[in-house]
C-alpha cells in the first residue's frame, strides 16, 4: 500500500494516480430500515424502487422532482421486462383491445404497487373474490395523484351508474379519457392504468341510474354490458384475477334499455381497486400490432 509520502513524490514525478475506491451508484433505491418492528413497517422497509423507472414516472406532471415522495408511497416500480408472461399479456389484451378509429402505441410498462394497497386485502376478503384485470383511461396531470394517494371518488357530476371508479376491458374505451376533449390526436402521450379490481358479486344493470351511491342489492359492483365485449373463451387467469383478452366480438345479451357500445365495470370503495402497472403510450393514426 502506498504511503502518503510515497503518492506525493508519485504525484510529483507524473506517476499513476491511485486507483478511486468509490463503489458505483446501485440502479436500485433500498429505503432505509427502521426500528419499528410492526408488519407494516417491515413490508416498507423491503419495498425496492428502480431507478429506470422513477426517471419514466418523473416525466408525468406533478411527480417531477418528486422522487422523495415516489420512494415513500410506491411498494414497487419497475419496468416490466419482455420476457415476463404478464408483459405479453399486456400486449394481447391492447392488440385485442383497439376498437376506435385511434391506435396505441405503447413506450413503456410500469409494475406499481402503492405502499397503501399492501393491506388492502385485508378488509376485502380479496384472495376469495371474482377479481378482474380492467383499464382505467383518465388525465395525465390526475395520474400523480392516483399513484400516490390511491384512487377517490370523484364528486357527483351525472355520471351514467352513479358516483363510482369507472373500468372498462377495452383498451382504447379507457384511452379515450385520456384526452380532456375525448377526441385524441395522433403523437399525443397518455397512460393507462391496468387495474386488479374487486368485483365480487356483480349487479348487472339493465338502465342507466345516475343516483348510485353503492351497488343495489347488496352487491359488490355494478356491471353494464355493452354490444361489443371480449371473446369470453379467451379470457385467461392470472395470479387469481381474470383478464379478459379476447379480440371483440358482438353480444348477444344486450338490453335494450341500454346502449352502450362496451362494458362498463363500477365499485364504489377505493379500497376495491389495485393499480398494478402503468402503460406509457403514444395515439397514433392506426391500430397497432404490438409483438411480444
Amino acid at each position: 500500500m502506498l504511503t502518503k509520502r510515497d503518492r506525493k513524490q508519485s504525484k510529483d514525478a507524473g506517476g499513476p494516480k491511485p486507483i478511486s475506491r468509490r463503489k458505483p451508484k446501485p440502479d436500485i433505491l433500498v429505503v432505509p430500515s427502521s426500528n419499528d418492528t410492526s408488519s407494516r413497517k417491515r413490508k416498507r422497509e423491503e419495498r425496492q424502487i428502480e431507478l429506470a423507472a422513477v426517471n419514466i414516472l418523473k416525466g408525468i406532471p406533478h411527480l417531477i422532482d418528486r422522487k422523495r415522495a415516489i420512494t415513500q408511497w410506491l411498494h414497487v416500480a419497475r419496468p416490466v421486462q419482455e420476457d415476463e408472461p404478464i408483459h405479453e399479456f399486456i400486449l394481447k389484451y391492447i392488440n385485442n383491445s383497439q376498437d376506435h378509429d385511434y391506435g396505441i402505441q405503447v413506450l413503456n410498462i410500469l409494475q406499481l404497487v402503492r405502499v397503501d394497497d399492501v393491506d388492502y386485502e385485508k378488509g376485502w376478503n380479496w384472495e376469495c373474490q371474482s377479481r378482474m384485470l380492467l383499464w382505467h383511461g383518465t388525465l395525465e396531470t390526475k395520474v400523480a395523484s392516483i399513484l400516490l394517494n390511491g384512487f377517490q371518488l370523484p364528486e357527483p357530476a351525472w355520471q351514467m351508474f352513479g358516483t363510482g371508479l369507472y373500468f372498462a376491458d377495452r383498451a382504447s374505451k379507457s384511452a379515450n379519457y385520456c384526452d380532456i376533449n375525448k377526441s385524441p390526436k395522433p403523437n399525443t402521450k397518455g397512460y393507462l392504468l391496468l387495474c386488479d379490481v374487486l368485483i365480487g358479486q356483480a349487479y348487472h344493470a339493465t338502465e342507466a341510474n345516475n343516483g348510485y351511491r353503492k351497488p343495489p342489492c347488496g352487491c359488490d359492483s355494478v356491471i353494464a354490458n355493452g354490444s361489443n365485449v371480449p371473446n369470453p373463451t379467451e379470457t385467461i387467469s392470472y395470479r387469481g384475477s381474470r383478464i379478459p383478452l379476447g379480440k371483440t366480438v358482438q353480444n348477444v345479451y344486450t338490453f335494450p334499455t341500454l346502449k352502450l357500445l362496451f362494458n362498463e365495470y363500477v365499485v364504489y370503495h377505493p379500497e376495491k381497486v389495485k393499480p398494478l402497472y402503468l402503460v406509457k403510450f403514444e395515439f397514433v393514426t392506426k391500430p397497432v400490432l404490438h409483438v411480444g
